[in-house]
């Protein structure tokens, strides 16, 4: 999933004539956070530490650790956190080391460290917003993405547990978000649009 996300964020960057480098990967980023989140007081939220030679940025507040924390997933969210930025990173470049080091998940600050990123200032870091995908769009790929691995791997029962997962999702957020899921099945999330 995060390596199709930056192999698409690529794809635009190379469409562009862009160098892929950790200046555009953040001009060149799926998501940010929507005002709704903004309005409910769960944005991002942190600061960076260090410019050089490595970008160490620290997060203090997130949403999506709020939300595992809803849930009562933190395994989860250790797990999901710890590598989902990183393998965007990796998909867009592998050349860019980017590493999290800990997650608010960990009871602690969320800490990036990107290797000689090459950012020397905080403008350098902001996203152009033109490259943004929707809410439904990043929940569809997280659906599909996962399905397709449980079925792979478990067969019968991979699509069973992909349907109960969809079930639940229903249950949680209505069924016309369910259906707008459902709605990106045939969609290609290794190709950017």
């Amino acid at each position: 999933y995060g390596e199709q996300r930056g192999r698409r964020m690529a794809q635009r960057a190379l469409r562009d004539g862009q160098a892929l480098t950790y200046e555009t990967y953040c001009r060149y980023g799926e998501w940010v956070t929507t005002e709704s989140v903004r309005g409910m007081g769960q944005e991002n939220r942190g600061y960076v530490e260090t410019f050089s030679p490595d970008l160490v940025r620290v997060y203090t507040q997130c949403p999506w650790n709020q939300q595992f924390f809803e849930m009562g997933a933190e395994q989860a969210g250790r797990v999901y956190c710890r590598y989902l930025d990183a393998a965007i990173c990796q998909g867009f470049n592998p050349d860019i080391p980017f590493t999290v080091e800990r997650s608010l998940n960990d009871g602690a600050p969320c800490v990036h460290r990107i290797g000689n990123s090459g950012i020397a200032k905080e403008e350098q870091l902001k996203n152009d917003g033109n490259h943004l995908r929707t809410f439904d769009y990043h929940c569809a790929h997280l659906f599909w993405s996962f399905r397709e691995v449980c079925v792979a791997v478990l067969g019968k029962h991979g699509l069973e547990i992909a349907d109960q997962v969809l079930s639940d999702f229903s249950d949680t957020y209505g069924a016309a978000m369910a259906e707008r899921i459902l709605q990106y099945s045939g969609v290609n999330f290794n190709a950017a649009d």
